[in-house]
């Protein structure tokens, strides 16, 4: 069995390097290798080995097996043993090709070469349907439902991008994360929580007083597209000019409308400093668990606000004092209230995450009888809800950032 070890084509090159080269050299094998299968393993806590087995078709007409070995220490590739039980001949006809072959792919490296694909993602929601067709940035999102109601009604909507790749299947994860992250801020801007379409079965009621057990699914009312639909002006949707319309009028929201600055409020995003950004998408995700969670606990809604504020806080803070940092972040959006923001991050989300705590009147029994009091909430969690404080600060926080952009 003859071995050889690629280390120096990985020496110099960061994590993320590391790992498009290898997705580079997995392209360009495409032609030529035969997968049967590969398997992994943790060696040590640190150490992570994956073997990939191919029989790969050298341009002189031999067929050969040969085994890869990719060694990751703590999530970082070290190096690529190459491993063969062959004659001379082959092994030197192999080594000859992966020569050119890792050459090719350091090149592509060098120019990032990459190829551009059209995806389309759908996300559920609950709440009226989407206005119309918005273009943002290099992405759309359009109806896919148009079901009447407000909050307790389902739609769904479409997200069309184009995404560029190493192949295919590069750009497919790509697109994978830049659609959630994308459904995430939206999530904030539109005080809505979008989801993705699960699975299973669910009863349902039925016509007749009867009911019936039936999968989830969803059928769609367009064909999929190969490319990004151009624009249709008759299709278009009109814009809100206040965020805050999903905070003081939802009730008499008939569809669901993108604010005027959508685009100016995507470009702010992408153009902060990493440590902002990762800040302010990790408070989106935050966010919008929050309100997914709002028919499961009400404690879990507001203990999830209440994390989305911890994890923008996260660039301003000091000697890790996370509570001094929200209170001064929400003192500088909603003057005053800093110091109730800081108390119940103490006592919900503190006490949620690391007791188990769950207010007491949502999991006592319901009373219906006179002089009772509030048997909901507390009266806590019922500020944090009707104020909108955590939708409020998010919003001004991104908005500010238009603002030093202008």
């Amino acid at each position: 069995m003859q071995t050889v070890l690629l280390k120096e084509e990985f020496e110099y090159l960061n994590k993320d390097k590391k790992e498009t080269l290898i997705k580079y050299l997995d392209k360009n094998l495409e032609g030529s290798a035969q997968k049967r299968g590969g398997r992994g393993s943790y060696l040590d806590e640190d150490h992570f080995v994956n073997i990939d087995n191919m029989i790969i078709s050298l341009p002189e007409g031999y067929n050969v097996p040969v085994e890869f070995t990719t060694n990751w220490i703590k999530g970082d590739l070290t190096d690529l043993e190459v491993s063969a039980d062959l004659d001379p001949t082959n092994w030197n006809l192999l080594i000859q090709f992966l020569d050119k072959i890792i050459k090719k792919s350091l090149a592509m490296l060098l120019a990032e070469k990459k190829e551009k694909h059209f995806f389309r993602v759908r996300f559920g929601y609950m709440g009226p349907p989407l206005d119309g067709e918005y273009y943002i940035r290099n992405f759309r999102i359009s109806p896919a439902t148009r079901v009447k109601g407000t909050a307790l009604v389902e739609n769904y909507l479409y997200l069309d991008m184009d995404i560029e790749g190493i192949d295919y299947e590069h750009a497919r994860s790509n697109s994978r994360t830049f659609a959630k992250e994308v459904m995430s801020i939206l999530s904030v801007i539109l005080n809505t929580g979008f989801y993705e379409l699960g699975h299973g079965h669910r009863w349902v009621l039925l016509p007749d007083n009867k009911h019936g057990r039936f999968q989830l699914g969803f059928r769609d009312e367009e064909p999929y597209p190969t490319a990004m639909p151009a624009k249709n002006r008759k299709k278009a949707g009109t814009f809100s000019v206040d965020p805050t319309d999903y905070v003081s009028n939802a009730i008499h929201i008939k569809t669901l409308r993108l604010p005027r600055s959508i685009r100016k409020l995507f470009k702010a995003y992408y153009s902060l400093a990493k440590e902002e950004q990762a800040a302010f998408l990790g408070a989106s995700r935050m966010y919008q668990i929050s309100i997914s969670a709002d028919r499961i606990s009400k404690t879990v809604k507001a203990s999830y606000q209440l994390a989305a504020l911890d994890a923008l806080s996260k660039p301003y803070r000091q000697k890790n004092f996370n509570k001094n940092a929200i209170m001064e972040l929400t003192d500088r959006y909603y003057v005053g209230e800093g110091a109730k923001i800081g108390k119940l991050y103490e006592s919900i989300r503190n006490a949620h995450f690391h007791q188990g705590f769950f207010d007491e009147h949502e999991i006592s029994g319901f009373e219906i009888r006179p002089f009772l009091g509030p048997q909901w909430i507390m009266k806590e969690i019922e500020y944090l809800f009707r104020t909108k404080i955590v939708f409020v600060i998010l919003n001004k926080w991104l908005y500010e950032k238009v603002s030093e952009e202008s």
